[in-house]
C-alpha cells in the first residue's frame, strides 16, 4: 500500500488566520504502509508535548489554575532584581477575567495558541482513523497493535473535545442541550473551504461518549503497553466516569468508575511522612492511570524563586568582621499562591496539607507542591504541618496536571454520582477514600445536600491544581439535583520595589446562561472574523464586577 497520509491537518479555520487557512499545513507528508507508521504518527502528533518552558506556553493550560478560586496574587513587593515575563503580569487578563484574557497587566496582547493546538491534534487523530482501514494486517500482533492505536486515537479525540467544550463552550446543562454554544465538531480530516459554527453542547458530549466507548472496547482488545504515557482501557473508563458525571448520568458514571480495574488509592495517612519533602504527583504514584505533557504548577506558584550572589559583610562566630559573597533568596512578586478559600479547608489532620503544599515567601504564603521541582538550598520552604524546612525528594517523571488522570478522581466521581442518585453507598465510598487522607477520619453526612457538598468539598481539596475546579464551578451552577452557584473574588495589587498596594478586587458572578461568556475563553479573533456570522463569541464583562 502506498497511500499518502497528508497531514495537512488543521489547515482550516481552527488553527490560524482563517483567511489563509489552506496555506497553513505541515510541509511533511508521510507514506503510511504499516501499523508502525500509524503508531509513529500518533506519538508525534496526537499527544501533548513536553515542550513547556513558561506559564504561557502552548500545552500548559495554566489559566485553569488562575481563573477559579484556587489561586491569589502574592501581595509582596517586587525585588529590585530585574526579571522579565513575570507570571502575575503575563496572566493578569485571566486573573481579572478581562474581555481579552490574553492581555497582560500592561495591556500587551498575545495570541491563543491552545485553540490551534487542540484542533491540530484532532486533525492528526482524524487522519489516522481514516487511514487505518488501508493498513494490511498480516499477523495477530499487528491486529492487536492496530486496535490499541485506534483506541488511543478515540480516547485522545474525546479528551481534546472535552477540554475544548469546557474551555471555549458552555457548561453541560441537561435542560438546554440544543444551545448551539459549544465548539465545532470535525470528525474527518478533509479540508473544507467553508465557515464552521458552534455545535450544541449535547452533540459534543454525545460524540465524546461515543469515542470513549469505542476507545474502551478497542483498548481491551488491543496490545498492552506497560507505560503510563500510553492510553489504556482503564483511562478510557476513568474519563468516561467524569463525562457521565458532568452529564448527570449517574448510574452510568458509577458503572464506568467500577470498570477502572488494577488501581488503588495511595494511602497518604499511613505512608506519607509530613516534612519528608516527598513528591506526590509523579508518574510513579500507584494511583496515576495515564499521563501526558509536562507539569506547569512550578511556574504558576513559583515560590521565593530567585537566589543571587550578593557582596555583603557579617560578624563571624569569633566576633570578626568578614566580607564576601553570600546567597540571598529574594522575595519576588512574580507568581501566585494558594487562595484563602482553599487554604482554610486544610488542617494538620489532613495529610494532604503536607503532601500537596509548602510554605514559601518567607514562610508567609502557601504554594502548591504536588510535584516538587528542584529548588536552590538557599531558598527556604517549610512544611505546613511540621514547620520544618523541606527539600524536594522526587522519584518519577512529572506530567501535565490537567491532561492526566488518576484513580482518586475516579473514586470521587463515583461518590458524587452515588450521592446525587440517592445511593447510600456514597458514604462507604467516601469513608474508604478518607481513610487514606486523614489521620482521624472526619464525620460524613448521611445523605442529601449535605453529603453532596461534602463530597464536592473533598473533590476541591483532592484535585486542586489539576484543572478541575474551573469546570466544576460551571457544572455545579447548572446541576439539576443540587445546584451550587459560587462566585469568585480576586484581589489585585500594584507593586513597586518597596511596597505592594491592595488596589481593589474583581468579582466574577456565578455561572448562568446569561453570563456564560465570562466563564469561557473566547475563540481567537481571527477565527471569528473568518467564520462570522456563523461562529461568534458570547459577550464578556457583564458578569465581572470591579471594586
Amino acid at each position: 500500500m502506498k497511500n499518502i497520509l497528508y497531514l495537512l491537518v488543521v489547515l482550516f479555520f481552527f488553527c490560524s488566520s482563517c483567511g489563509d487557512f489552506l496555506e497553513e499545513y505541515s510541509q511533511n507528508s508521510t507514506y503510511v504502509e504499516s501499523v508502525d507508521d500509524l503508531d509513529e504518527l500518533l506519538l508525534g502528533g496526537g499527544y501533548l508535548t513536553r515542550n513547556v518552558g513558561s506559564i504561557s506556553a502552548t500545552g500548559a493550560m495554566a489559566y485553569l489554575h488562575i481563573m477559579a478560586d484556587e489561586s491569589k496574587e502574592m501581595p509582596v513587593p517586587n525585588s529590585s532584581v530585574s526579571k522579565s515575563d513575570q507570571v502575575w503580569e503575563k496572566m493578569a487578563g485571566f486573573y481579572i477575567w478581562a474581555e481579552n484574557p490574553f492581555t497582560s497587566y500592561t495591556g500587551v496582547a498575545r495570541s491563543d495558541g491552545e485553540w490551534a493546538s487542540f484542533y491540530t491534534r484532532i486533525s492528526v487523530l482524524n487522519s489516522i482513523l481514516e487511514e487505518a482501514p488501508n493498513c494490511k494486517i498480516k499477523k495477530d500482533a499487528e491486529r492487536e497493535q492496530l486496535s490499541r492505536v485506534l483506541g488511543e486515537c478515540y480516547y485522545l479525540r474525546a479528551w481534546n473535545y472535552f477540554m475544548l467544550a469546557n474551555i471555549y463552550g458552555a457548561a453541560y446543562d441537561k435542560s438546554n442541550l440544543n444551545d448551539g454554544a459549544s465548539v465545532t465538531l470535525k470528525l474527518d480530516p478533509a479540508i473544507e473551504d467553508k465557515k464552521f459554527a458552534r455545535a450544541s453542547t449535547g452533540e459534543v458530549y454525545q460524540q465524546i461518549v461515543r469515542d470513549l466507548t469505542q476507545a474502551a472496547t478497542l483498548l481491551e482488545q488491543g496490545s498492552v503497553l506497560e507505560s503510563k504515557v500510553h492510553v489504556t482501557a482503564a483511562a478510557a473508563y476513568a474519563l468516561l466516569s467524569r463525562v457521565y458525571l458532568y452529564m448527570e448520568e449517574y448510574d452510568l458514571a458509577v458503572k464506568a468508575a467500577n470498570k477502572v480495574e488494577g488501581y488503588t488509592l495511595y494511602n497518604l495517612a499511613s505512608r506519607y511522612t509530613p516534612g519528608s519533602g516527598e513528591a506526590f504527583l509523579t508518574a510513579s504514584l500507584p494511583e496515576v492511570i495515564y499521563t501526558q505533557g509536562r507539569e506547569v504548577m512550578s511556574y504558576v506558584h513559583g515560590g521565593t524563586g530567585y537566589v543571587s550572589k550578593t557582596y555583603s559583610s557579617w560578624i563571624d562566630e569569633n566576633g570578626n568582621l568578614q566580607y564576601g559573597y553570600i546567597d540571598v533568596a529574594y522575595v519576588m512578586g512574580d507568581s501566585y499562591v494558594v487562595s484563602d478559600e482553599l487554604l482554610q479547608l486544610f488542617d494538620a489532620n489532613d495529610v494532604r496539607y503536607s503532601a500537596f503544599f509548602a510554605r514559601s515567601y518567607q514562610k508567609n504564603y502557601l504554594v502548591s507542591r504536588k510535584y516538587r521541582a528542584a529548588i536552590n538550598e538557599a531558598i527556604v520552604e517549610t512544611d505546613p504541618i511540621t514547620g520544618t524546612p523541606v527539600m524536594p525528594v522526587v522519584e518519577g517523571m512529572d506530567f501535565n496536571e490537567v491532561a492526566s488522570i488518576r484513580y482518586a478522581e475516579v473514586v470521587l466521581n463515583k461518590a458524587e454520582a452515588q450521592a446525587c442518585a440517592g445511593d447510600a453507598g456514597a458514604v462507604e465510598t467516601m469513608r474508604q477514600f478518607l481513610e487514606t487522607r486523614y489521620t482521624v477520619v472526619p464525620a460524613i453526612p448521611a445523605s442529601g445536600s449535605g453529603l453532596i457538598e461534602f463530597i464536592r468539598r473533598e473533590r476541591q481539596k483532592e484535585l486542586c491544581f489539576e484543572g478541575h475546579r474551573w469546570f466544576d464551578l460551571r457544572r455545579y451552577a447548572v446541576n439539576s439535583v443540587h445546584k451550587q452557584t459560587i462566585q469568585v473574588k480576586h484581589e489585585w495589587h500594584t507593586r513597586t520595589t518597596s511596597e505592594a498596594v491592595l488596589e481593589g478586587s474583581y468579582t466574577l458572578k456565578a455561572y448562568d446562561n446569561t453570563l456564560k461568556g465570562d466563564w469561557m475563553i473566547p475563540v481567537p479573533e481571527d477565527v471569528i472574523n473568518y467564520c462570522f456570522p456563523v461562529l461568534y463569541n458570547f459577550e464578556r464583562g457583564n458578569g465581572v464586577v470591579k471594586n
